[in-house]
């Protein structure tokens, strides 16, 4: 998730005017890291079951408390 801050970051120090952050990629990284804790916190809890038969489907969403 960080890659394109990163990207973001060397192509505006490419720019005249403009120079790389790192307090703009620390962001980025901590971002990322927030998103990522949190997708693990829910997929822990949350599961997608799917059930397919000749004539019929089934989605079920199970939230594990």
């Amino acid at each position: 998730g960080s890659i394109p801050g990163l990207v973001k970051e060397i192509s505006d120090s490419s720019e005249e005017g403009n120079e790389f952050s790192g307090s703009d990629m620390t962001a980025d990284v901590l971002g990322s890291l927030t998103g990522a804790l949190i997708s693990n916190m829910i997929n822990d809890r949350l599961e997608i079951r799917l059930k397919a038969g000749k004539k019929t489907a089934a989605v079920g969403l199970v939230w594990k408390f």
